[in-house]
């Protein structure tokens, strides 16, 4: 259903996007159970089509906004990646992983490792863009200045 902002039910289910944090992307899981939200608020929220879009969790690291988030399916195996960047020059990876709660199987993100370049690039920029290249295992990571 469509969000509405008067609505009291959606602006308290998602909340990023009505407490003046913009939402600067979105992006599908690739079995498309899952959305991905990044804002301003310098979070990423993981949220279940199959129940509502029910917020699952939400990941934090990156002390500015998140820019751009991608999901990928590995070629060898077709382990899971979510990748995030951020204003702060970080990329972050995350990877699902199962996890019993209540007898219910859930997903759990959990950081593998972050990529930090503040110290070692010169100049002023943020990472605005990032995208997996799905048949060579490659992420790819840009900014707009330059």
């Amino acid at each position: 259903p469509p969000v509405h902002s008067d609505d009291a039910q959606y602006k308290a289910q998602f909340g990023s996007i009505h407490k003046a944090a913009d939402v600067w992307t979105c992006v599908y899981s690739p079995c498309a159970r899952y959305l991905a939200t990044a804002s301003e608020d310098q979070c990423t929220k993981i949220w279940d089509t199959h129940h509502e879009y029910k917020l699952v969790q939400t990941l934090t690291g990156h002390s500015t906004a998140v820019t751009c988030i991608d999901w990928t399916l590995l070629r060898d195996g077709g382990e899971e990646l979510f990748a995030t960047c951020a204003d702060d020059r970080t990329v972050m990876i995350w990877k699902p992983q199962k996890k019993t709660i209540n007898k219910s199987e859930e997903l759990e993100w959990t950081l593998l490792h972050t990529f930090d370049a503040t110290s070692n690039v010169l100049g002023w920029f943020t990472f605005t863009y990032l995208r997996f290249q799905r048949d060579a295992n490659i992420l790819a990571c840009g900014t707009e200045n330059g």
